[in-house]
């Protein structure tokens, strides 16, 4: 394991020094989001297990990962690291770039404003139907592995508070960092921490409020008060994550778990958080053999999430022809299977190497996008409303990200429609009003 960790950091450092030589690198770009998080997650994990032995999460998984499996990870992730920088430097179609045109709009802030409170509006309303706020929306159920599920729950509407984060940092946007403003995505945040211990609403709450300040100011780097906000929001990432884990140990041991023993076990659970390298070594274990490959079925999910279950009860809520869970508890710890996990899981080496490098190339070409139309609010502010879902994407590697950026970013994107499609309705309304008060 140690010549594999030797060489991924050689790589890393490497691959950072090369892209710091270039000038317009700044907060804003995805390569940069993506360096932060494969050096936290392999890197950084990596050395951690190398000194300390931290065998804590795969206990928990049920599972016994051998440095092998440890340094398959790391090539992996490498792999990943290279075809991901490679696709991002020179498979972007820079004439179809050049060729977008989009053009400036003038947007009416009241209209904004209500588009926005309407989407607020929906997301306050689906707190009812959310299962950890309303037991009656759904039946709470107690797995085989002790997991606790919710059944019948709405998916729709449970995601749509989702959208609150996007509208306040769309209101950012037009109208500044108001106080309001920030009291509102105070009060959303407390809200969704009570409600279900959502921990990333944190990060792309103030990720996405960041982006929009250094958009406003044209800087690439955000302001000091930011970089305070982010340490605070990093120990709640972690108090919460510590919960997460006494809740986790109390069921194990079937009774209640004291507060000093958790606060004991605190160092090893919040290590989980940055345990990337630890699930995927899980899939080298187990991926080909005996396993096999998934072959991109786990993402057919996007073709059944747009329909209903009211037209569709028995639609499958898994398209994976691969079960993790057959295989060690990975779901009952929150694995998660990050980007270079999850395209290995569809094709090996293989879907490592094309995938990653379209992946960066994707990246890379709305980054370009982005660069030369700065001053279209159209298309930066939905443009960083979904950069700030990134590290949540690497980290998880799922297709349950397709449905956070939609509600996310869509109902800023509808509201700016509106503010500048219908721009003089407001005008008009109240010329109308004004005639029709003077006196005849």
């Amino acid at each position: 394991m140690l010549e594999a960790l030797i060489f991924s950091t050689l790589l890393y450092a490497a691959v950072v020094l090369a892209t710091f030589q270039r000038r317009r690198v700044g907060l804003a770009n995805p390569l940069l989001l993506y360096l932060a998080f494969h050096g936290v997650g392999f890197v950084l994990r990596g050395w951690m297990q190398y000194a300390w032995r931290d065998d804590y999460l795969s206990r928990l998984m049920g599972v016994s990962l051998s440095e092998d499996d440890m340094a398959g990870a790391l090539y992996m992730a490498d792999v990943g690291l290279l075809a991901f920088w490679l696709g991002y430097h020179f498979l972007v179609p820079h004439g179809l770039v050049a060729r977008v045109r989009f053009r400036p709009c003038k947007y009416e802030p009241r209209l904004v404003l209500l588009v926005g409170c309407f989407f607020i509006a929906l997301g306050l309303i689906s707190l009812r139907h959310d299962p950890n706020l309303n037991p009656n929306a759904a039946s709470m159920v107690k797995t085989v592995k002790g997991t606790v599920q919710a059944e019948g729950s709405v998916g729709y509407l449970t995601q749509a508070s989702g959208g609150i984060g996007g509208v306040l940092a769309l209101w950012a946007a037009v109208f500044g960092l108001r106080p309001w403003i920030m009291a509102l995505l105070v009060a959303y945040l407390v809200g969704r921490l009570l409600r279900g211990w959502g921990r990333w609403a944190f990060v792309v709450g103030a990720l996405s409020l960041a982006f929009v300040d250094m958009w406003r100011r044209h800087e690439r780097w955000p302001r000091r008060q930011w970089l305070i906000a982010g340490a605070v929001i990093a120990v709640l990432f972690g108090v919460v994550g510590v919960a997460r884990s006494a809740f986790m140990d109390a069921i194990v041991s079937g009774g209640e778990i004291g507060l000093n023993q958790s606060l004991a076990k605190a160092p090893l659970q919040i290590s989980r958080d940055v345990a990337l390298l630890d699930y995927v070594a899980f899939l080298h274990s187990i991926i080909p053999d005996p396993a096999g490959y998934s072959y991109w079925t786990q993402n057919l999910r996007l073709f059944t999430y747009p329909i209903p279950r009211a037209i569709w009860p028995g639609k499958p809520s898994e398209t994976n022809r691969i079960d993790l869970n057959q295989y060690g508890n990975f779901a009952w710890v929150g694995g998660v299977l990050s980007v270079v996990g999850a395209s290995y899981m569809d094709f090996g080496w293989l879907g490592i190497i094309i995938e990653m490098a379209l992946f960066g190339a994707v990246l890379a070409t709305l980054h370009q996008t982005y660069l030369r139309h700065r001053n279209v609010t159209h298309v930066a502010v939905p443009y960083l409303l979904a950069l700030s879902l990134l590290p949540q994407f690497c980290r998880d590697g799922g297709i349950n990200i397709f449905v956070f950026l939609y509600f996310h970013v869509f109902p800023s994107v509808l509201a700016l429609w509106v503010g500048a499609r219908f721009r003089a309705v407001p005008q008009r309304l109240r010329e109308m009003w004004l005639s029709g008060a003077q006196p005849q």
